[in-house]
């Protein structure tokens, strides 16, 4: 049986900053020895030349070493760089625990394994769809998971085209799928992908024409990234094993297009979080420690049959754009704020904090109106009060907050530095829409969107190194 699982998410404040993992080094909350994976986010490119990532590994790897780990090296840290938008760089650390809480339902586990080696030739091909399989059925078997739906995520680095590799293929008289390094990068990722789904028998073996095309092939949870730094499969896959003991449960679910905050809600209900039939970030209640989400822009140009022109700009990549898209659509920041409401005295005869409960403010205008506030970064959200702690929540849940709290109005970014206002029938309509009313309005007209035709499920991942 493998030992229970702690997991715990910390912040990046630079580039090379990996304090986060120090200190739950320092505190006691993990043994550095103890540390099976990371897996963060960098403020990178995302690219062929984003070293951010390296400097990232570099920056936690020193730390374990100096914690005690007796193989740094060896221990996965996969690392997605762009935070494009209101994603911030971030760090998810597990490791095994000996303090965990003993039970008999369903516990996160952790397995962690390596591919055999990915030669250049093999990326966009069956043999690499055939390595990253037998890799992923190798963590299973750590993980001691032996029915494929306990397995919620696994996460893949795998290896891209550089010219170097290119030349080293032809060089032993092999060719490659592509010789274009960039288009490389969804290539590997789509094939690790189809190695994932054939592993947990999602899919039966595809054929090498069916890589990178059939988009009927897919698996519901993979999480693949590719990069310069390695030159074979870095497997992480969390399950649930019953028995194993611990705090922690783990689940999924599939985002139907990139707006699908539903699909979202879904997977955090599939983790064993009890939640209302229209759930808000406050009915976590503090119980969720992060939401590993992977996107890509639609191939058909159109999101509920509105266009965009993500992949026609010549600009700023897709890649970038459905991040920040698909970000901002996962999040907006409400404030809670702390009041005191009982004191003590303490064992110095110093009166002190009993208890205190977490509050929405309000904005009082002249008039008597009040109105809720929302931010969307935590820099504006420290400009109104520093004091004021985050809690995520999109456009549409704030608004029907509003209207429960009987505010007239929506004030976002009250500080700047570009303040707005959603007010009037705009505020009753968006509200509608979540609560799922909008037949009751009077005088209002909310255009509906008519249900896409049926089509086969395909699995939002992105094609991009991160």
């Amino acid at each position: 049986m493998p030992e229970p699982i702690e997991v715990r998410k910390v912040p990046i404040e630079s580039v090379t900053d990996a304090s986060g993992l120090s200190r739950l080094i320092d505190d006691g909350v993990i043994e550095a020895q103890r540390v099976l994976a990371v897996i963060g986010k960098t403020e990178g490119n995302g690219g062929v030349n984003d070293y951010t990532r390296i400097l990232a590994d570099r920056a936690f790897r020193e730390v374990l070493a100096g914690g005690g780990h007796p193989a740094p090296e060896s221990v996965p840290l996969v690392w997605s760089g762009g935070t494009d938008g209101v994603l911030s760089p971030h760090a998810t650390i597990f490791a095994t625990t000996a303090n965990a809480p003993a039970t008999d339902e369903p516990r996160l586990s952790v397995g962690v394994a390596m591919s055999d080696v990915i030669l250049p030739e093999d990326i966009g091909r069956p043999a690499m769809v055939e390595k990253v399989a037998a890799g992923v059925r190798e963590a299973m078997k750590i993980a001691g998971i032996d029915d494929p739906r306990d397995v919620h995520y696994v996460q893949t680095k795998t290896p891209l085209l550089t010219l170097a590799t290119i030349s080293d293929a032809k060089s032993r008289g092999q060719s490659t799928a592509i010789e274009e390094t960039g288009p490389s990068m969804d290539l590997s990722n789509s094939t690790s992908a189809l190695g994932i789904a054939v592993a947990l028998g999602e899919i039966e073996m595809p054929r090498e024409d069916q890589i990178h095309k059939d988009l009927s092939l897919y698996s519901s949870v993979a999480s693949c990234s590719s990069g310069v730094e390695l030159d074979r499969a870095q497997i992480v896959l969390v399950g649930n094993v019953r028995g194993i003991g611990g705090r922690y449960r783990i689940g999924h679910s599939v985002m139907k297009d990139a707006l699908d905050a539903d699909g979202i809600w879904a997977a955090i209900r599939d983790s064993g979080i009890p939640l209302p039939e229209r759930p808000h970030p406050s009915d976590l209640k503090g119980r969720l420690v992060n939401v590993f989400m992977k996107c890509e822009a639609d191939p058909s140009g159109r999101v509920r049959g509105r266009r965009n022109i993500m992949l026609d700009d010549s600009d700023v990549h897709w890649h970038r754009q459905i991040k920040a898209a698909v970000g901002g659509a996962a999040r907006l920041l409400v404030p809670v704020v702390a009041l005191l409401t009982e004191t003590e005295v303490g064992a110095h005869g110093l009166r002190q904090e009993k208890e205190s409960e977490m509050a929405l403010p309000k904005l009082v205008g002249k008039d008597g109106r009040q109105a809720v506030l929302a931010f969307t970064g935590t820099e504006s959200l420290a400009r109104w009060r520093p004091d004021a702690r985050p809690i995520q929540a999109t456009t549409l849940q704030v608004c029907r907050a509003a209207v429960q709290e009987q505010a007239a109005a929506v004030v976002v970014d009250v500080a700047g530095p570009v303040q707005f206002v959603i007010e009037g029938d705009v505020l009753a309509a968006l509200a509608a829409v979540e609560s799922g009313t909008v037949n009751e309005l009077n005088g209002v007209t909310v255009a509906k969107v008519a249900p896409a035709p049926a089509r086969p499920r395909r699995r939002w991942f992105s094609r991009k190194s991160r």
